[in-house]
């Protein structure tokens, strides 16, 4: 079952204070989740099925500047 919503992009990291670009494979492996269990949202194309699911169904992963990768809890 797909339970995640991945959104890459560019993030200013705390630590060197440079914009890096976080890819879905990435945020996968640092959130360390099962790409099978995602969506993936790359592009303004993606967010076109968005308006038939409702998004609090789902966890949504992005890049985060201070590098907690920890899973979010759902709200």
């Amino acid at each position: 079952m797909k339970k995640y919503l991945v959104i890459p992009g560019y993030v200013k990291s705390e630590t060197d204070g440079e914009e890096h670009y976080v890819s879905c494979s990435q945020l996968c492996r640092l959130y360390k989740v099962n790409p099978a269990e995602c969506i993936f949202i790359k592009d303004d194309n993606d967010w076109r099925w968005l308006d038939t699911i409702n998004p609090k169904d789902w966890i949504t992963l992005t890049p985060r500047y201070d590098g907690n990768y920890s899973l979010p809890e759902r709200l």
